[in-house]
Protein backbone atom coordinates (compact mmCIF):
# COMPACT_ATOMS: atom_id res chain seq x y z
CA UNK A 1 0.00 0.00 0.00
CA UNK A 2 1.39 3.39 -1.03
CA UNK A 3 0.30 6.72 0.40
CA UNK A 4 1.16 9.95 -1.41
CA UNK A 5 1.25 13.28 0.45
CA UNK A 6 2.77 16.66 -0.51
CA UNK A 7 2.71 18.36 2.91
CA UNK A 8 5.69 17.77 5.21
CA UNK A 9 3.65 18.08 8.42
CA UNK A 10 1.32 15.33 7.24
CA UNK A 11 4.25 13.15 6.14
CA UNK A 12 5.74 13.47 9.62
CA UNK A 13 2.41 12.52 11.17
CA UNK A 14 2.13 9.50 8.89
CA UNK A 15 5.65 8.39 9.87
CA UNK A 16 4.72 8.56 13.55
CA UNK A 17 1.50 6.64 12.92
CA UNK A 18 3.45 3.95 11.06
CA UNK A 19 5.86 3.64 13.99
CA UNK A 20 2.93 3.05 16.33
CA UNK A 21 1.38 0.56 13.92
CA UNK A 22 4.71 -1.27 13.57
CA UNK A 23 4.81 -1.82 17.34
CA UNK A 24 1.28 -3.23 17.36
CA UNK A 25 0.97 -4.93 13.96
CA UNK A 26 4.41 -5.17 12.33
CA UNK A 27 3.22 -7.32 9.42
CA UNK A 28 0.62 -4.71 8.45
CA UNK A 29 3.01 -1.78 8.86
CA UNK A 30 5.56 -3.51 6.65
CA UNK A 31 3.09 -3.40 3.79
CA UNK A 32 2.50 0.38 4.04
CA UNK A 33 4.71 3.07 2.55
CA UNK A 34 4.10 6.83 2.51
CA UNK A 35 6.07 9.10 0.20
CA UNK A 36 6.21 12.75 -0.70
CA UNK A 37 4.45 13.45 -3.97
CA UNK A 38 1.42 14.82 -5.77
CA UNK A 39 -1.51 13.22 -7.56
CA UNK A 40 -0.43 14.71 -10.87
CA UNK A 41 2.85 12.72 -10.86
CA UNK A 42 2.65 9.33 -9.16
CA UNK A 43 5.71 7.15 -8.74
CA UNK A 44 3.79 3.94 -9.46
CA UNK A 45 4.55 2.07 -12.68
CA UNK A 46 2.09 1.88 -15.54
CA UNK A 47 -0.84 -0.52 -14.95
CA UNK A 48 0.45 -1.52 -11.50
CA UNK A 49 -2.31 -0.37 -9.12
CA UNK A 50 -5.54 -2.17 -8.23
CA UNK A 51 -7.24 0.62 -6.28
CA UNK A 52 -6.83 4.36 -5.75
CA UNK A 53 -8.54 5.88 -2.71
CA UNK A 54 -8.70 9.67 -2.58
CA UNK A 55 -10.74 11.51 0.05
CA UNK A 56 -11.61 15.20 -0.11
CA UNK A 57 -8.26 16.48 -1.45
CA UNK A 58 -8.70 16.99 -5.20
CA UNK A 59 -10.48 20.29 -4.62
CA UNK A 60 -6.98 21.62 -3.84
CA UNK A 61 -5.64 20.49 -7.23
CA UNK A 62 -6.18 22.79 -10.20
CA UNK A 63 -5.45 20.39 -13.08
CA UNK A 64 -7.93 17.56 -12.63
CA UNK A 65 -7.42 16.37 -16.19
CA UNK A 66 -3.77 15.58 -15.44
CA UNK A 67 -4.74 13.85 -12.17
CA UNK A 68 -7.31 11.57 -13.76
CA UNK A 69 -5.00 10.84 -16.69
CA UNK A 70 -2.35 9.80 -14.17
CA UNK A 71 -4.89 7.61 -12.38
CA UNK A 72 -5.65 5.98 -15.74
CA UNK A 73 -1.94 5.39 -16.32
CA UNK A 74 -1.20 3.62 -13.03
CA UNK A 75 -4.40 1.58 -12.73
CA UNK A 76 -4.49 -1.94 -14.02
CA UNK A 77 -7.18 -2.72 -16.63
CA UNK A 78 -10.33 -3.13 -14.58
CA UNK A 79 -8.76 -1.27 -11.66
CA UNK A 80 -10.82 1.23 -9.68
CA UNK A 81 -10.50 4.69 -8.20
CA UNK A 82 -12.77 5.53 -5.26
CA UNK A 83 -13.07 9.27 -4.72
CA UNK A 84 -14.84 11.43 -2.16
CA UNK A 85 -15.10 14.96 -3.54
CA UNK A 86 -16.80 18.15 -2.43
CA UNK A 87 -18.83 20.03 -5.03
CA UNK A 88 -20.37 23.49 -5.07
CA UNK A 89 -24.09 23.80 -5.76
CA UNK A 90 -26.18 26.58 -7.28
CA UNK A 91 -27.02 27.67 -3.72
CA UNK A 92 -23.44 28.89 -3.20
CA UNK A 93 -23.30 32.50 -4.37
CA UNK A 94 -20.36 33.96 -6.28
CA UNK A 95 -19.56 36.23 -3.34
CA UNK A 96 -19.52 33.29 -0.92
CA UNK A 97 -17.25 31.31 -3.24
CA UNK A 98 -14.92 34.27 -3.64
CA UNK A 99 -14.55 34.46 0.12
CA UNK A 100 -14.27 30.72 0.71
CA UNK A 101 -11.93 29.37 -1.97
CA UNK A 102 -8.76 31.49 -1.61
CA UNK A 103 -8.54 31.03 2.17
CA UNK A 104 -9.04 27.26 1.94
CA UNK A 105 -6.80 26.87 -1.15
CA UNK A 106 -9.65 25.48 -3.24
CA UNK A 107 -9.77 25.79 -7.02
CA UNK A 108 -13.25 26.78 -8.18
CA UNK A 109 -13.11 24.50 -11.23
CA UNK A 110 -12.26 21.51 -9.04
CA UNK A 111 -15.54 21.77 -7.11
CA UNK A 112 -17.59 22.28 -10.28
CA UNK A 113 -19.44 18.97 -10.94
CA UNK A 114 -19.52 19.55 -14.71
CA UNK A 115 -15.77 20.20 -14.83
CA UNK A 116 -15.06 17.12 -12.70
CA UNK A 117 -17.16 14.86 -14.94
CA UNK A 118 -15.55 16.30 -18.08
CA UNK A 119 -12.04 15.76 -16.70
CA UNK A 120 -12.87 12.15 -15.85
CA UNK A 121 -14.28 11.48 -19.32
CA UNK A 122 -11.27 13.07 -21.04
CA UNK A 123 -8.87 10.85 -19.07
CA UNK A 124 -10.26 7.60 -20.43
CA UNK A 125 -11.68 6.52 -17.08
CA UNK A 126 -15.35 5.62 -16.81
CA UNK A 127 -17.78 6.44 -14.02
CA UNK A 128 -19.06 3.10 -12.74
CA UNK A 129 -21.08 4.69 -9.96
CA UNK A 130 -21.70 8.20 -8.68
CA UNK A 131 -23.45 8.96 -5.41
CA UNK A 132 -24.55 12.49 -4.53
CA UNK A 133 -24.79 13.10 -0.81
CA UNK A 134 -26.41 16.01 0.97
CA UNK A 135 -26.25 16.79 4.67
CA UNK A 136 -26.63 13.18 5.87
CA UNK A 137 -23.25 12.95 7.58
CA UNK A 138 -23.68 16.30 9.30
CA UNK A 139 -27.22 15.40 10.36
CA UNK A 140 -26.04 12.08 11.80
CA UNK A 141 -23.30 13.77 13.83
CA UNK A 142 -25.82 16.26 15.22
CA UNK A 143 -28.30 13.54 16.18
CA UNK A 144 -25.51 11.37 17.63
CA UNK A 145 -24.61 14.17 20.01
CA UNK A 146 -21.32 15.16 18.37
CA UNK A 147 -22.82 18.48 17.31
CA UNK A 148 -19.91 19.63 15.16
CA UNK A 149 -21.96 21.74 12.74
CA UNK A 150 -24.02 23.44 15.44
CA UNK A 151 -20.79 24.28 17.27
CA UNK A 152 -19.38 25.71 14.05
CA UNK A 153 -22.46 27.91 13.70
CA UNK A 154 -21.96 29.10 17.26
CA UNK A 155 -18.28 29.81 16.54
CA UNK A 156 -19.19 31.76 13.39
CA UNK A 157 -21.39 34.04 15.48
CA UNK A 158 -18.61 34.63 18.01
CA UNK A 159 -15.92 35.09 15.35
CA UNK A 160 -17.97 37.68 13.52
CA UNK A 161 -19.01 39.47 16.69
CA UNK A 162 -15.49 39.65 18.14
CA UNK A 163 -13.37 39.88 15.00
CA UNK A 164 -10.90 42.53 16.28
CA UNK A 165 -10.30 40.56 19.47
CA UNK A 166 -9.57 37.28 17.66
CA UNK A 167 -7.46 38.93 14.97
CA UNK A 168 -5.35 40.61 17.65
CA UNK A 169 -4.96 37.38 19.62
CA UNK A 170 -4.33 34.90 16.77
CA UNK A 171 -3.54 37.01 13.70
CA UNK A 172 -5.60 37.83 10.63
CA UNK A 173 -4.60 34.70 8.69
CA UNK A 174 -5.52 32.32 11.52
CA UNK A 175 -8.81 34.15 12.03
CA UNK A 176 -9.73 33.82 8.35
CA UNK A 177 -8.87 30.11 8.33
CA UNK A 178 -11.01 29.41 11.39
CA UNK A 179 -13.98 31.37 10.06
CA UNK A 180 -13.71 29.71 6.64
CA UNK A 181 -13.51 26.23 8.18
CA UNK A 182 -16.66 26.88 10.18
CA UNK A 183 -18.50 28.25 7.14
CA UNK A 184 -17.40 25.21 5.14
CA UNK A 185 -19.15 22.90 7.61
CA UNK A 186 -22.34 24.94 7.84
CA UNK A 187 -22.50 25.29 4.04
CA UNK A 188 -22.44 21.49 3.76
CA UNK A 189 -25.36 21.22 6.16
CA UNK A 190 -27.53 23.70 4.25
CA UNK A 191 -26.72 22.49 0.74
CA UNK A 192 -24.33 25.13 -0.57
CA UNK A 193 -21.65 22.42 -0.72
CA UNK A 194 -22.46 18.82 -1.57
CA UNK A 195 -20.24 15.74 -1.17
CA UNK A 196 -20.06 13.36 -4.11
CA UNK A 197 -18.63 9.84 -4.25
CA UNK A 198 -17.22 8.50 -7.52
CA UNK A 199 -16.32 4.92 -8.33
CA UNK A 200 -14.20 5.05 -11.48
CA UNK A 201 -12.94 2.15 -13.55
CA UNK A 202 -10.13 1.88 -16.06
Amino acid sequence: MLGVEPVRRHLDGAAQALETLAAEEPEVAARVRVEEGVAERLSAADASVDLIWCRDVLLHVEDLHTVFTEFHRVLKPGGHALLFMMTATEWLTAAEAQRLWPVSAVHASSVDPRHIDAAIAASGLSIEQRVDLNGEIREFLEEAGVGRTSRQLLWISRLLRNRPVYEHQFGVAAYEVMLTDCLYGVYQMIGKLKPRIYLLIR
